[in-house]
């Protein structure tokens, strides 16, 4: 990438960060929607840079809280994940050689659905959910991971409905999106992916991870959480509806 264009990916990259600290997710909606709004880079070079610096965040956040990480929800939900991770990797590279603008408006869709799941405070369950729907959940998760990187809104949204404390739900959410993208970044790179850019592009920007999550876990007791969300809100629903527009604009040239 281009000096400039670089620049811009570590803003969106920084952003994503401090989101994803505060939320548990949207770290790969905010990045993969800027750069294929901005045309910063291809959408399958982002997702495997996004896979490794979501990873970084993750593993640097849940630090603060692993023991509260609960592992029947991390086990169900792979059972469906990594099979549709690896389906989605594969629509990633069919689309992006042959319909390049509806994986882009297919993206606009979800950022502005994030938003929307975002914004939703869904009704708590009194018992924790079955085994068939944490495992569709994970499906659904997966799916979007792999072709986006980017599965967060789903999964997030499924958690947040379980009888438990929000700090338990974060920290599973965080190992959730820790695992999914280390296992991303892997078959990518089984797959021959992985090249000098993408490495080169993620070195510039770990350092921008670590000392944006590390000084908003320390600042997560500051921040009102409803006015979070209503700022990502506005932000996601803004960048979707524009990479809509924009791309169904040009399938219809």
């Amino acid at each position: 990438m281009l000096e400039v264009t670089t620049i811009l990916f570590l803003v969106l990259v920084g952003v994503g960060a401090l989101i994803q600290t505060l939320t548990g997710f949207a770290m790969g909606l905010i990045i993969m929607a800027g750069v294929a709004l901005f045309g910063l880079a291809d959408i399958a070079f982002a997702a495997v840079v996004v896979s490794f610096i979501s990873f970084l965040n993750a593993s640097i956040a849940l630090r603060a809280g692993i023991r509260q990480v609960d592992w029947r929800y991390i086990r169900w939900l792979f059972v469906g994940l990594i099979p549709a991770l690896l389906a989605g990797i594969v629509l990633l590279d069919f689309l992006s050689t042959h319909f390049y603008e509806a994986l882009r408006l297919i993206l606009g869709v979800f950022v502005m659905a994030g938003g929307v799941m975002l914004m939703i405070s869904p009704s708590g369950l009194s018992q924790p959910s079955g085994n068939t729907s944490t495992v569709f959940f994970g499906a659904l998760g997966g799916l979007l991971g792999g072709l986006y990187s980017a599965g967060g809104a789903p999964l997030a949204y499924f958690m947040y409905r379980q009888p438990m404390s929000v700090s338990v739900i974060r920290f599973t959410l965080l190992m959730v999106f820790a695992l999914s993208t280390g296992s991303r970044a892997l078959f990518v790179g089984v797959a021959g992916h992985i090249d000098e850019t993408v490495m080169m592009t993620t070195l510039v920007s770990i350092p921008v991870v670590i000392v944006v999550t590390l000084i908003v876990s320390k600042l997560l007791h500051l921040v009102p959480d409803q006015l979070v969300r209503k700022i990502v809100f506005v932000v996601l629903m803004l960048l979707g509806a524009v990479l809509v527009g924009d791309s169904t604009i040009a399938l219809l040239k």
